[in-house]
């Protein structure tokens, strides 16, 4: 399932839980949240960055890897950022993709037992 929403402009501060990517030298917020259908209430994913473009986030155990994004500046394509990820996992998740000079975000939910990735090239701009 996709949401998209527009918000205020924001700042991004890496963290042990938030993604800060800079396609094309702006920055996009990457945020994770997790529910095990065994456990009550939401985990944030944890963080395992790799480049200024994607990264890793793991749920469980920091050794391992849950889930990959990645965000990439197509505007010289198609005007919009490009959204991909790649699930590892079968657990229920939420990526939340925030644009933080405009505000404009996308949300991806993952249902529990889907293990699919993701490629989105025009939803975020």
């Amino acid at each position: 399932t996709v949401t998209t929403g527009t918000g205020s402009p924001s700042s991004c501060s890496p963290s042990a839980t938030t993604l800060c990517l800079q396609p094309g030298g702006d920055i996009i917020k990457v945020e994770v949240n997790w529910k095990n259908g065994t456990q009550t209430g939401l985990g944030s994913g944890g963080l395992l960055p790799n480049t200024a473009q994607g990264g890793y986030f793991t749920f469980f155990n920091a050794a391992d890897t849950d889930l990959m994004v990645k965000a990439l500046d197509g505007r010289a394509i198609n005007g919009r950022y490009w959204i991909f990820t790649g699930s590892l996992t079968n657990v229920e998740y939420w990526i939340t993709f925030t644009d933080t000079t405009s505000g404009r975000w996308v949300s991806l939910h993952n249902p529990a037992g889907n293990d699919c990735g993701s490629a989105i090239t025009g939803l975020l701009y």
